[in-house]
C-alpha cells in the first residue's frame, strides 16, 4: 500500500524527542513600523514586542533590516526579555525605502520554536526619494582614450565634497586632478594615465548631495588607455547637393542658407567608424532619409557624413541636429560629449503678391479676408465669366508644380443653389503668374450671391519644389449683389 507524505509527517510529530514547530501569527508580536510603507520619524528605532519571553539570541539571528543594498549594520538593544529595538549605525536616508526582515525560527521562553514570516517595507522621515544621480559620463564603459584624457561626470545636484572624498576610488590608484563646472565633476591624472592599461572608476553610496542624499545606486565603468590617440569631434555642419554623382558637394560651411532640396554635410576632425556614428545621428523633428559618406576634398583620409533627407526640409520648422557621444573614431575612442546644432532652412513663404480681376470694372487686391466681402463686377448676362490674375511671390517652375496650384484653387458659391463657378482656361506668363478664367457667376435682382476664392497653405497645401507654402489657406469672401 502507497502512503502519502502526509502521513509520515503527522506520525513523526508523536515521536518522543522532536519538538513541535508551532506558525507565527501576528498575536506573538507587533512592530514598529506596524504596516506596509509607514513613514518612521527621524531617530525612530525599529521595535519588534513579543507579548511573552523569547530566547534573545535565536530572535537575533533571524531580525534584520535591508536596504537595496542588502543588510543595514544595527545596533541591537532589549529594553526588556520582550522588546528589541534596533537603531542604524549610520543616519537612514530620507525617502528611501527599507525593510524590515524577521523571517526564519525563534524560540519562545515556553522552548516551543516558532517560525516568523515578515518582510515589512518602511521609510524614514518621508516616503519620496529623489537621489543624487550620474546623468552622463565620459568616456562610456569599455571606450579607449588617450593618455592625458579628462574624465567627464554630470551628476544631478551639488555633490557634498567630503562625501566625494569617501566615494569615489579609481584602480589602479593614481593621482587626479578636480575641478568643478556646475554639476559636472571633471577629472584628469596629474601625471599622464599609464599606457595600455584598464582603468575603473567607482562611486558608492557614500557619495551625497549637499542636502546628504546619497548616490543611488552606486556605480561604476572601465576605460582603456592607449597613446597617440585623440578624442573625435564635430568640427562643422554645412549644406551640400542632393546630387551622389558629384560626390555630395560642399556648398555651404554653414546651415544659414540651407534650402528645401539640399543635403547635410558633418565634418569630423577624423575617420569615423561608420555604422556606430550614423546610430549616435538623430534630427529632431525626424525626416526619413539616407546615410552616405563623402570624401573630405580638403583633408586627405578623412570622410564626411551626408545626411539627405527623401521629402526636403520643411519650411518655417526648426530642426535639431544632435550627434550622440556614442560616435567612435576608426581608432575605437568616442566623442567626449554630445554635439547639438540648432537651424531652420532658409526656405522662404508663399504668398499671393495680389489678386487681380482682369475684367471689366475689375480691380487689384493684395489682402484678403473671409470673412469681408469684396463686390464683384456683374455681367451684363447671367451666368457670366470673370478673368483672374494671381501674381505669386515664390515660382512654379515645372508643370507639375502648375498643375498642382491648378488643381489645388477652387472657388464656391455659398448660401444659395446657383452652383460654382468653374475654371475653364489657365495661362502662365511666367512662373509667377497665373491667369484664370472662371465662367458660372450668377447676378439677378432677386438677391446676392456670394462666392469665396480658396488658395489652400500649410504643409498639405500648395507646395513648390522650393518647399515654399502659404503658411495658411488663402480665402477671399466675394458678392455679386443684386441688380
Amino acid at each position: 500500500m502507497k502512503i502519502h507524505g502526509l502521513v509520515p509527517a503527522f506520525f513523526l510529530l508523536l515521536i518522543p524527542g522532536c519538538s513541535l514547530v508551532e506558525l507565527n501569527h501576528s498575536e506573538d508580536y507587533t512592530s514598529s513600523p506596524a504596516e506596509e510603507y509607514e513613514v518612521l520619524s527621524q531617530g525612530s528605532p525599529v521595535l519588534i514586542r513579543f507579548v511573552q519571553d523569547v530566547d534573545q539570541y535565536s530572535v537575533e539571528q533571524t531580525v534584520s533590516i535591508k536596504d537595496h543594498d542588502g543588510k543595514v549594520d544595527v545596533k541591537i538593544l532589549w529594553e526588556d526579555d520582550r522588546t528589541l529595538t534596533m537603531f542604524p549605525l549610520s543616519d537612514p536616508v530620507a525617502g528611501l525605502e527599507y525593510h524590515l526582515e524577521f523571517n526564519g525560527y525563534y524560540t519562545r521562553g515556553d522552548g516551543k520554536s516558532v517560525e516568523s514570516k515578515l518582510s515589512l517595507p518602511f521609510y524614514w522621515v518621508k516616503s519620496e526619494f529623489t537621489p543624487l544621480r550620474i546623468l552622463s559620463f565620459w568616456p562610456s564603459d569599455g571606450t579607449i582614450v588617450s593618455e592625458n584624457a579628462e574624465l567627464v561626470i554630470n551628476f544631478s545636484n551639488d555633490v557634498d565634497e567630503a562625501s566625494l572624498v569617501r566615494g569615489l576610488s579609481i584602480s589602479p590608484d593614481i593621482e587626479m586632478n578636480r575641478r568643478w563646472s556646475d554639476h559636472t565633476l571633471l577629472l584628469s591624472p596629474v601625471e599622464d594615465w599609464e599606457n595600455l592599461k584598464t582603468y575603473t572608476i567607482k562611486m558608492t553610496d557614500e557619495v551625497k548631495n549637499s542636502s546628504g542624499t546619497p548616490l543611488f545606486p552606486s556605480w561604476e565603468s572601465s576605460f582603456y588607455v592607449q597613446y597617440g590617440t585623440e578624442i573625435p569631434s564635430v568640427l562643422s555642419v554645412g549644406s551640400c547637393s542632393r546630387d551622389g554623382s558629384t560626390d555630395f558637394e560642399p556648398l555651404e560651411g554653414s546651415l544659414t542658407t540651407l534650402t528645401h532640396d539640399q543635403a547635410l554635410r558633418i565634418h569630423f576632425s577624423q575617420p569615423m567608424d561608420h555604422s556606430l556614428t550614423e546610430s549616435a545621428f538623430t534630427l529632431t523633428p525626424s525626416l526619413a532619409g539616407d546615410f552616405f559618406w563623402s570624401n573630405d576634398p580638403l583633408r586627405t583620409g578623412i570622410e564626411d557624413l551626408v545626411f539627405l533627407p527623401r521629402d526636403g526640409f520643411r519650411m518655417s520648422q526648426s530642426y535639431r541636429l544632435r550627434i550622440a557621444s556614442s560616435a567612435q573614431g576608426n581608432t575605437g575612442i568616442t566623442m567626449s560629449s554630445d554635439f547639438y546644432c540648432d537651424f531652420t532652412p532658409a526656405i522662404e513663404e508663399q504668398s499671393l503678391l495680389t489678386l487681380e480681376c482682369l475684367s471689366y470694372g475689375g480691380f487689384t487686391l493684395n489682402s484678403y479676408n473671409s470673412d469681408l466681402s469684396y463686390d464683384l463686377p456683374a455681367g451684363p448676362v447671367s451666368p457670366f465669366s470673370l478673368s483672374f490674375r494671381f501674381t505669386f511671390s515664390r515660382p512654379f517652375t515645372s508643370d507639375l508644380e502648375k498643375q498642382n496650384v491648378q488643381t489645388r484653387l477652387n472657388i464656391f458659391e455659398l448660401f444659395s443653389s446657383g452652383g460654382s463657378p468653374r475654371a475653364g482656361l489657365f495661362s502662365w506668363t511666367t512662373d509667377t503668374t497665373m491667369t484664370v478664367l472662371f465662367s458660372g457667376f450668377n447676378a439677378d435682382a432677386l438677391s446676392d450671391y456670394y462666392y469665396i476664392l480658396e488658395l489652400p497653405g500649410g504643409e498639405g497645401g500648395i507646395v513648390n519644389d522650393e518647399g515654399s507654402f502659404f503658411p495658411e489657406d488663402v480665402r477671399q469672401l466675394f458678392r455679386v449683389a443684386r441688380l
